[in-house]
């Protein structure tokens, strides 16, 4: 339902609170343009708001989400890489474009770097086992290629008249096959096949998109601060030089009325959502560090504000706050629980750390996490730890015990 919709809408009791869910799903981007462009449809209400210079460009976002080339960079170390194929792999990552490709010349790659084909075969590959998967690839043919591998769905000879016979295939003309000895029907199989395949590794915008943050928040160690970014309401009149008793004014002032109650209601609601993530988060949020994020879900905001959850997934979806002159995405803000106190994140984060300073000679089985993650008052089974640590990519003890043997055996060899 568009803006439009909602305020063209019967404005009965009955109705009153739907509209206003509904127009607490639009971002505050989408609602600034509505309003720039009411005049035109309804000629007696104005909106004058031409010092409004709260955009922010995506760009300031970008450096506080979590950043894809980092994650895979932070990857590497579970693997057997020497300190030259490290840095090779991480200038293939950090040169990645923007949907995680990696479209070079091998040749000259392979001598600007002095390392041979086969080397560079070998770093892309597990850098495509890499999470998310397929990364350096060069093109979406070799990403689909690779997935399908994967899945033990390759074939060599049909993915390649796929690929050299597009334009025909894309007429339903399948006459290539006839010189082939291929059936028809195989043919089209093997395509549903590929059709299901991803056809980037990721996205990421190129474009310096520009939000609007719902709240300014300063957060200090005593207090803090929301002021609302809602200053378009009060921009929203009525013009005062028409006759009231006018029937199309009358149409319009209801217009009016019901647009700045939905509005109004927006930012209340906001308001009490955004005060108790910021509350519940504070300390993570002052010092810009996820790991204190407390355990935090929807359903747990929507049951201490006696709001329906489907009301907290409308408001948080798009919404975007500046705290401390940082950009947060409000959904970022939540955290699965694992316990009262503890959250998975957290957990996650421990037994990373842990590993990244476990003795090369006698790395730490699943068992041994729990006990030391027991002694920073985290009670988890080996079952769940290892589950965890599967979620972080991460090798089981014996495996990391051998690519640590390797990785020292390389280094003596080299010195």
């Amino acid at each position: 339902m568009s803006i439009e919709q909602i305020l063209n809408n019967e404005m009965k009791l009955s109705n009153y609170q739907i509209q206003s869910l509904n127009m607490l799903a639009y971002r505050q981007e989408e609602i600034i343009r509505f309003l720039n462009e009411l005049g035109e449809k309804y000629p007696y209400i104005q909106y004058d708001y031409t010092n409004y210079d709260n955009n922010i460009s995506m760009d300031n976002f970008k450096s506080t989400e979590k950043n894809i080339r980092e994650s895979l960079i932070e990857q590497l170390i579970y693997y057997d890489l020497d300190d030259k194929d490290t840095q090779v792999a991480k200038f293939i990552i950090l040169n990645l474009d923007n949907k995680g490709f990696f479209d070079f010349d091998s040749t000259s790659f392979c001598k600007q770097h002095d390392i041979s084909y086969d080397e560079l075969q070998k770093i892309t590959k597990l850098i495509q086992k890499l999470t998310p998967m397929g990364c350096a690839s060069k093109d979406t043919f070799d990403f689909i290629s690779f997935q399908l591998q994967q899945k033990d769905l390759w074939d060599k000879r049909l993915f390649n008249l796929f690929k050299e016979n597009l334009e025909a295939i894309a007429h339903q003309d399948f006459s290539f096959l006839d010189s082939q000895n291929i059936i028809q029907d195989e043919f089209i199989k093997y395509l549903s096949c590929i059709k299901d395949q991803e056809i980037f590794p990721y996205i990421e915008s190129d474009v310096s998109l520009n939000i609007i943050p719902e709240a300014y928040i300063t957060i200090t160690s005593e207090e803090i601060k929301i002021k609302m970014n809602d200053n378009y309401i009060n921009a929203l009149s009525l013009d005062k030089n028409i006759e009231k008793q006018n029937e199309i004014y009358k149409q319009n002032e209801n217009k009016f009325n019901f647009l700045k109650n939905m509005l109004s209601k927006r930012s209340e609601t906001l308001f009490k959502i955004i005060h108790m993530i910021i509350t519940t988060q504070h300390n993570g949020l002052l010092t810009n560090d996820p790991r204190k994020y407390q355990p935090l879900s929807q359903n747990m905001v929507a049951e201490a504000l006696k709001l329906h959850p489907s009301t907290i997934s409308r408001a948080v979806q798009s919404c975007y706050i500046r705290v401390n002159d940082i950009l947060y995405k409000l959904t970022d803000l939540f955290v699965q629980p694992y316990s009262d106190s503890i959250s998975t994140h957290h957990i996650k984060h421990a037994i990373k750390d842990l590993i990244k300073s476990e003795p090369f000679s006698n790395p730490f089985s699943d068992e041994t996490l729990v006990a030391y993650l027991r002694e920073q008052e985290i009670s988890i089974s080996r079952r769940t730890v290892a589950k965890y640590r599967n979620e972080l990519k991460i090798k089981n003890c014996n495996a990391r015990r051998q690519i640590y043997k390797e990785r020292t055996s390389k280094n003596k060899e080299g010195g």
